[in-house]
């Protein structure tokens, strides 16, 4: 290697270990937290098995990440206003993480994620214009959320550069050389990056003097071509067909579909960020697309919101109000408001964009009319009053139906309940719960439904002390009948069981399957389900064919289900013959009845059995 060569070298390594320092020297609290960030999320790898309440932790410290970096930013900015209380001020944000972890600990499964990104999207946009709430700093606004963002899309693409590469490295290392590598190993190096490498390198190269920003009227050209050759055609084009489909709605006196509202804030959002970048280049020569997108933007918008605004209400008024249909109202009025004021206001600052969006989310967040009590308070009073139209409200309480519920209604039931207890809100319910359906409550709201068939269980058993079945979100009516029965350990009868003449007991699973040694003798279980039959072999050959028919039948016919759980009688199916005796104590069950006969999918149990 040449002189010159190894000394451009050093002085690379020189100039990135000035830069890696400097950062280090202005961000000191942010990269101590990316450290911890990054070593408990190493460590939480580590553990088996899920471990909510540890992935709580590492949220709650990640959420301090951009409230870090937006705290220095701040005290850089202003100076000695701020700088003389960086302790208290470094005090009070450990104190909100720790107020954020327990006040975070009762929202769980989609709960904890809706509100977490509710948070972070606060957070954001605040972090965006805390350091320019000077006067007249509109442009230093606009030219920080330009470097901003360039070089964090810089520095995601080194992070997934140097992710790639030694992961390559450590994959070849592991298949030349034999070296056994944890699959774990690659998610710790993501991790790694994720929470070093890319905050560092982002933060190295933040504007130094934000103060000179407001006076930086340079743009770079490719953003221009970016903007104006493909957002601003992207915008014309959505809101062509959404003009389109106004028209042709208008002209058909029908409703606009739900999924305009989705499709409105796409192009709000991507409108507004082109209308932003559009500013830059308003007066340019070789922008006038964009000078004319920026003059007409807003003016464009108000019809769609209008069409936003009136789906939206269709589809509360049909399904009632949830988290993110709230944030769809609340983003379409707060963006007809600032239509008016980009019209009609005398002085059109852009900070009035996030200024104003930070404050209704975090209006939004907490009290009685956040988005989180609002929407429970109007699922649990369509709920209760759907309990009263089928006579499910006696004397004030919820009572077991007395009649079969319509498919319809239970299925409005099941998902309104399957709404509170991914909330762990079902005592929105209030006076209506019964003590025994409150203990269920408490259950479910205590526990971390995470996932879906957890939730869907805890809801069956509700449904189930109201005597009707559960109706998944999925399902479709059809003509074929479906029943389900679910049972305790042993079933619904609190009466002892007499297990008088049988040698031994099995637990079954999934679809009465299971595989033992009995006396020396393999046995296996399994169940045919178009026969709707549960069927036994004794060293490869069927000993016994059991016919779930009668029971199947029973249940759909609400002899057993329609029973006030609790007091379900249970359901057993005996069998004997010159081979063995069984009993089989049934737990689950479930499948359709039809024309055709009786289909049982899937089935468990207790087996008592006794080899002749």
């Amino acid at each position: 290697m040449k002189p010159g060569g190894r000394f451009a070298i050093l002085a690379s390594l020189s100039a990135l270990r000035d830069s890696a320092w400097a950062a280090a020297k202005r961000f000191p609290v942010v990269l101590a937290l990316c450290a911890i960030c990054a070593a408990y999320a190493v460590w939480l790898v580590g553990l088996d098995g899920e471990q909510p309440e540890f992935h709580h932790v590492l949220f709650s410290l990640a959420l301090g990440l951009p409230l870090s970096l937006g705290l220095a930013l701040a005290t850089g900015r202003y100076g000695g206003r701020l700088r003389g209380h960086s302790t208290a001020l470094n005090l009070a944000l450990i104190l909100i993480l720790v107020v954020h972890y327990l006040a975070m600990e009762r929202a769980r499964g989609e709960g904890y994620d809706i509100r977490y990104a509710h948070q972070l999207v606060a957070v954001g946009v605040t972090f965006f214009v805390v350091s320019f709430l000077g006067r007249d700093e509109g442009n230093g606004f606009r030219q920080f959320i330009r470097s901003f963002l360039t070089r964090a899309l810089v520095s995601f693409l080194y992070s997934v550069v140097f992710f790639a590469s030694f992961s390559l490295a450590i994959l070849s290392v592991e298949k030349l050389f034999d070296v056994k590598v944890e699959h774990r190993t690659y998610i710790r190096l993501w991790l790694l990056t994720v929470f070093v490498l890319f905050p560092w390198h982002l933060m190295a190269g933040l504007p130094g003097k934000l103060a000179a920003l407001n006076r930086d009227r340079a743009w770079p050209g490719y953003l221009r071509v970016f903007a104006q050759y493909l957002l601003v055609p992207i915008v014309a084009a959505y809101a062509f067909i959404l003009y389109a489909y106004m028209a042709r709605i208008a002209w058909l006196r029908d409703w606009p579909r739900g999924t305009v509202a989705w499709l409105v804030t796409g192009i709000s959002i991507v409108g507004t960020a082109t209308w932003l970048m559009a500013g830059a280049f308003r007066d340019d020569a070789k922008a006038r697309l964009l000078g004319a997108f920026h003059r007409a933007f807003f003016w464009l918008v108000p019809p769609l919101l209008l069409l936003h605004l009136l789906g939206l209400w269709r589809r509360v008024s049909e399904y009632g109000l949830t988290e993110p249909r709230y944030f769809l109202f609340g983003l379409g009025l707060w963006m007809l408001a600032m239509a008016g004021y980009y019209l009609f206001g005398r002085k059109k600052d852009i900070r009035a964009l996030p200024v104003s969006l930070a404050l209704l989310s975090f209006l939004a967040l907490w009290g009685p009319w956040s988005a989180y009590d609002v929407a429970v308070r109007d699922q649990a009073g369509r709920l209760s009053a759907l309990f009263e139209r089928n006579g499910l409200v006696r004397d004030g309480k919820l009572a077991p139906a007395k009649k079969r519920v319509d498919w319809e209604q239970r299925r409005e039931m099941s998902s309104k309940l399957d709404y509170l207890v991914s909330r762990g809100r079902l005592e929105a319910l209030g006076s209506l719960l019964t003590p025994g359906l409150k203990r269920l409550a408490v259950e479910a709201d205590s526990g971390d439904d995470g996932y879906r068939w957890l939730r869907s269980d805890r809801t069956r058993k509700f449904m189930g002390e109201l005597g009707m079945e559960y109706v998944r979100e999925w399902e479709k009516r059809s003509e074929d009948a479906r029943f389900r029965y679910y049972a305790d350990a042993l079933g619904r009868d609190d009466s002892p069981l007499s297990v008088r003449g049988f040698d031994y007991a099995q637990a079954l699973d999934g679809r009465f399957k299971g595989s033992f040694t009995a006396g020396g003798r393999k046995c296996e279980t399994r169940l045919n389900a178009p026969g709707a039959r549960f069927e036994l072999l004794v060293d490869g050959t069927v000993a016994a064919r059991v016919s779930l028919e009668q029971a199947a039948r029973s249940i759909r016919a609400g002899r057993l289900s329609q029973e006030r759980a609790g007091k379900k009688p249970r359901v057993t199916v005996a069998f004997e013959n010159e081979k063995v005796r069984l009993l089989l104590l049934v737990n689950a069950l479930s499948g359709y009845v039809s024309k055709d006969g009786v289909r049982v999918d899937t089935g468990t149990g207790l087996l008592f059995l006794k080899l002749k």
